[in-house]
């Protein structure tokens, strides 16, 4: 039964991802297809960009519409924070033949956003959008029954102690007997009765 955490870890993992919209091109025919896989990541799927701006970056809003109050999400995912978002990077051009993933800020989460966008900061252009309409709800994941829980138990089977009863039982008779005695049957009877036969004739046989 210890298999039973690993498939539901698995299918826990398989999440399927919330399509929230396609990006509205508006320059340097920026494209793809936006959707959320968790609650800090978001995927843009077959991302196109010629690259050609100036600077360009992935820009997420919590209410309005894109403009230059908007918060920069950093892509590449930096391995630590960036302590001052002028030295991120810029985009780069692609080609439309690959998802991009875009993980966002730990203060901020996919069902806070009301809008997303291609974003030129140095002149205030917005390349493309998604506007964001509609909650952002996911899933619970599934709970991982622990090891010890009576759930992923096998049933108890009860042995049959039938056997074992009737062997206590003979058991039991003879530990009744008082210590030092002999149970008496017939074939003891007997012989007893043989030897005495042979001793009273062999008395007779003397005499005689």
């Amino acid at each position: 039964m210890k298999c039973l955490p690993i498939v539901l870890l698995f299918v826990s993992a398989v999440v399927a991802e919330i399509p929230l919209g396609e990006l509205t091109t508006k320059a340097h025919g920026v494209g793809g297809s936006l959707y959320a896989k968790d609650e800090h990541t978001l995927v843009v799927k077959n991302f196109k960009y010629d690259g050609q701006g100036p600077d360009a970056f992935f820009w997420v809003g919590k209410e309005g519409v894109p403009s230059p109050n908007g918060i920069l999400v950093p892509y590449p995912t930096p391995e630590k924070p960036i302590e001052d978002l002028k030295d991120a990077p810029v985009l780069k051009g692609f080609d439309g033949k690959e998802d991009v993933t875009i993980t966002l800020p730990e203060n901020l989460k996919v069902s806070d956003l009301k809008w997303f966008s291609v974003w030129c900061r140095q002149y205030s252009v917005n390349f493309a959008d998604v506007f964001i309409d509609q909650p952002v709800l996911f899933d619970k994941e599934p709970e991982v029954p622990k090891l010890d829980d009576d759930s992923v138990r096998p049933p108890l089977v009860e042995p049959d102690n039938t056997l074992d009863h009737e062997h206590h039982d003979k058991d039991q008779d003879v530990s009744a007997e008082p210590e030092g005695s002999y149970k008496s049957d017939s074939t003891t009877s007997a012989g007893f009765q043989v030897v005495s036969l042979l001793a009273a004739l062999a008395i007779s046989n003397y005499v005689l």
